[in-house]
C-alpha cells in the first residue's frame, strides 16, 4: 500500500524464502509546500526516492537501533531499486489505534515512541504517520517506509516531542561524528545531506543536553525495557 506502488517479492536461497518489499520511486519536484509537524514548510529540492530507505537503514544500523528492516540495492526486471525484508506477523500503528488496542507495558511502549521521534528527527523524515511504524508479537515498533526523508534541511522536526531519550542511542548520537557518517551514507546520500545529518545530531545532541543540564540524566536518559511474556495486541 501507499504511492509508491511498492511491489511484494518472495526472495528464495539455498532453500530459505522470505517475502521483501520493492521500491523504485524516484520523483522530484521543486518549490513543493507541505505541512510537517504541525507547520507548513517550503521544500525547494523535494524528492520522494528509495535510496533513502537504504540510506536509512543505515543510520539505523550506526545508531545501533535495529529498528528498520534490512534494505539493499537491487534491480527487478532490469529497474533499480530498494528491496527490503517483509517483516511478518505485524499490525500497523494506524490498525493499533483503530482497533483501540493497549501495549501491554505502556513505559516500554513510550519508550519506543521516544527512539522513533529521535530517529525521524534526525533523518528528516517528512512523511512520519501511523502507516510507517509496524509492531511485531513482541510489541517491537520497526520503521518502514522513509522514501521521503533526509535532503538539506537542517532543522529538527520533531524537536517538541524529544523530551526523553535511550542511554545507548544517546552516547550513540555523541559518537557519530562527519566522518564516519560521510564513509558510511556516502554510497546513499550527497555531501550536501550528509552534512545536512550531521548538523541535526548536532542539534538534537545540544536539545537533549538541555534537558539534561536542566533534569538530570536520571530524568533524561533510560535503558530500554525487554518486552515481557504476554500475548500480543490484547489475545487472550
Amino acid at each position: 500500500m501507499g504511492i509508491s506502488d511498492p511491489r511484494k517479492l518472495l526472495l528464495s536461497n539455498n532453500g530459505v524464502r522470505v517475502n521483501a518489499v520493492f521500491k523504485d520511486i524516484d520523483v522530484q519536484k521543486n518549490n513543493v509546500r507541505e505541512k510537517v509537524a504541525g507547520k507548513t514548510r517550503v521544500y525547494f529540492n523535494w524528492r520522494d526516492w528509495y535510496g533513502y530507505d537504504l540510506a536509512a537503514y543505515h543510520v539505523d544500523r550506526l545508531l545501533g537501533l535495529d529498528r528498520v528492516p534490512p534494505a539493499i540495492e537491487r534491480k527487478v526486471k532490469g529497474q533499480s531499486g530498494s528491496v527490503q525484508i517483509w517483516i511478518e506477523g505485524v499490525i500497523s500503528r494506524a490498525k493499533m489505534q483503530g482497533d483501540d488496542l493497549r501495549p501491554p507495558e505502556t513505559a516500554r511502549w513510550n519508550q519506543q515512541k521516544s527512539t522513533l521521534y529521535i530517529f525521524d528527527t534526525l533523518v528528516a523524515n517528512r512523511d512520519s504517520n501511523l502507516g510507517n511504524g509496524l509492531i511485531d508479537g513482541n510489541w517491537r515498533l520497526w520503521f518502514i517506509d522513509c522514501s521521503r526523508c533526509f535532503g538539506i534541511n537542517k532543522d529538527l522536526l520533531y524537536a517538541d516531542l524529544i523530551t526523553h531519550c535511550d542511554r545507548d542511542l544517546w552516547e550513540a548520537l555523541l559518537r557519530l561524528d562527519s566522518t564516519a557518517a560521510h564513509e558510511r551514507l556516502g554510497p546513499f546520500l550527497s555531501r550536501g545531506e550528509i552534512d545536512a545529518l550531521v548538523a541535526r545530531r548536532e542539534k538534537l545532541v545540544a536539545h537533549l543536553q538541555e534537558r539534561i543540564d536542566e533534569l538530570g540524566e536520571v530524568l533524561v536518559l533510560f535503558d530500554q525495557r525487554p518486552p515481557t511474556d504476554k500475548a500480543p495486541w490484547g489475545e487472550k
